[in-house]
């Protein structure tokens, strides 16, 4: 049992909702690392104590919900343990600073060095010596020199109490070196790769460094600068805060396009899209009242046309590759969160949409319309045309309190396959 009541599947479980959201017994398992077997009883478990909630329908998912008794009790010691401390190590401060034996040393305000040894020295002082939160602006050079120097250190930092946040233009490679980091580090994907790799600790402590070729040897070297002070530091810290909310997004999103990097001119005017949810409500009003039960068939035609029309193909060797693709496209550019799994055993396709979603949406719900009034509702019905699929809606459950829009559809082969489409080799695409 471990210090809340909660048996070790329990806690990582509930640990797996709290962190990745609403989920399905299969991406529980997989995050959790508990037994696909075991996750369904301990989920009716934690159901009990009101921790988790079970959706219904198929396939079966959870979500976490606030801890409101279970874990009251205990998070009240924590708390006064901590409060505890935290009186301490202010008595410690101020018998500290108002000793004798403080050195002038720690006046220092601004060094500079050109050593390898040196700078990764230097590096990996700034991050252990943090104690609030440690922002990582870097290049593919500036990750290597992370990675192979400081990994195991700011793993282990980022278990503590310190929020750690990484940011680079990641390519493929890149994305594989950060995907090796530990999952409590914040890894964003910015559109740039800026020249110079910046460590910035708790708003205050700011290391510069990357490497340079000295004249005199015609050798490289690491050069790291450091300043500190909470004023010198101001005006990066807003710059960074700016940079999270405004163009990082999380690396996540970003790797099915990673992965294609034939597509990256496509993606690059991301949250462009002209087209409003209105226009398509009003499309699929329209069609619906003319069409009918066809307006799905139709769309699905339109939608396929579309992607083989498009300069850089959409299309993947995989399905699900496919979805996670149209996911991705859907969040940049409309800043719709758009998770869609594909059950291959029993055919269903599951649409989960939350985020920015327009009272449209709703009205689309409402309408009875089959999929959401968006460009990439379209893009959805392509691929399964082009994958040979027709889909049947088999379920819509939309909730207005946390704006999510759930769909499930049955996919059902079509007799024959379409001709003049030629799906991608495997080999073709990275991996």
């Amino acid at each position: 049992m471990t210090k809340f009541g909660l048996t070790e599947y329990e806690s990582k479980v509930y640990l797996t909702l709290l962190q990745r959201g609403a989920c399905g017994i299969k991406e529980i398992a997989a995050h959790s690392k508990v037994p696909r077997t075991k996750v369904y009883p301990v989920l009716k478990n934690l159901e009990k104590r009101q921790l988790v909630t079970l959706f219904p329908g198929k396939p079966q998912k959870a979500k976490a919900l606030v801890p409101i008794n279970a874990l009251v009790d205990p998070i009240k010691e924590l708390e006064k343990d901590l409060k505890l401390m935290k009186s301490a190590i202010m008595e410690l401060r101020k018998i500290h600073e108002t000793s004798s034996s403080s050195e002038k040393l720690e006046e220092r305000k601004y060094w500079i060095t050109r050593s390898d040894e040196e700078t990764v020295k230097r590096i990996k002082e700034i991050l252990t010596n943090a104690s609030k939160d440690i922002r990582l602006l870097l290049n593919h050079e500036g990750l290597e020199v992370i990675f192979y120097n400081c990994y195991d250190s700011l793993n282990s930092i980022s278990k503590s109490d310190v929020q750690v946040q990484i940011m680079m233009e990641a390519g493929q490679d890149d994305s594989f070196l950060l995907g090796r980091f530990s999952d409590l580090i914040d890894i964003k994907y910015i559109p740039f790769s800026p020249q110079n790799n910046l460590i910035l600790a708790d708003g205050r402590d700011l290391l510069v460094f990357k490497r340079i070729t000295l004249t005199d040897k015609k050798t490289k070297c690491l050069m790291a600068e450091y300043f500190t002070g909470v004023e010198a530091c101001a005006t990066l810290e807003t710059l960074l805060s700016g940079m999270d909310w405004s163009i990082a997004v999380d690396l996540p999103t970003m790797l099915p396009l990673i992965r294609a990097p034939q597509l990256r001119e496509y993606f690059a005017g991301a949250r462009s899209n002209p087209l409003e949810p209105i226009f398509f409500f009003v499309l699929m009003d329209a069609l619906s009242v003319k069409m009918g039960k066809k307006m799905l068939s139709f769309l699905g035609e339109l939608g396929s046309r579309i992607i083989n029309s498009t300069k850089y193909s959409l299309i993947l060797p995989d399905l699900q590759e496919s979805l996670n693709l149209l996911g991705s496209l859907y969040l940049l550019y409309e800043g719709v969160e758009s998770k869609l799994t594909y059950d291959a055993e029993p055919h269903i396709l599951t649409c989960e949409l939350s985020g920015n979603l327009s009272g449209y949406y709703k009205m689309a719900y409402e309408r009875g319309f089959d999929i959401p009034p968006s460009i990439w509702g379209l893009y959805l019905l392509g691929l399964l045309d082009v994958f040979g699929f027709d889909a049947v809606r088999v379920d819509s459950i939309f909730n207005s309190e946390e704006n999510h829009w759930l769909i499930q559809y049955k996919l059902i082969s079509k007799p024959k396959s379409k001709e003049g489409i030629k799906l991608p080799e495997k080999s073709t695409i990275p991996t």
